[in-house]
């Protein structure tokens, strides 16, 4: 609102941050493990398939873009 938008504005802005958030949200349980039990007592374990797994890049190339 200080940029000069309006409350409606705001409201918009925010809904689509919480959408954003949703989104990730689903993502992220949908990577992780998890135990789940069924009810004949069996217990099933839930490990993400690797294409689901999201790539971090740790490698020197950025430090070094850093620096410049």
């Amino acid at each position: 609102m200080r940029a000069g938008g309006t409350a409606e504005d705001c409201a918009v802005a925010l809904s689509v941050h919480n959408d954003r958030l949703i989104d990730r949200l689903m993502t992220l349980e949908g990577i992780a493990p998890r135990r789940i039990k069924l009810s004949d007592g069996r217990v099933m374990v839930w490990r993400c398939p690797d294409h689901l797994i999201p790539e971090t890049d740790m490698s020197n190339a950025q430090i070094e873009a850093c620096r410049e």
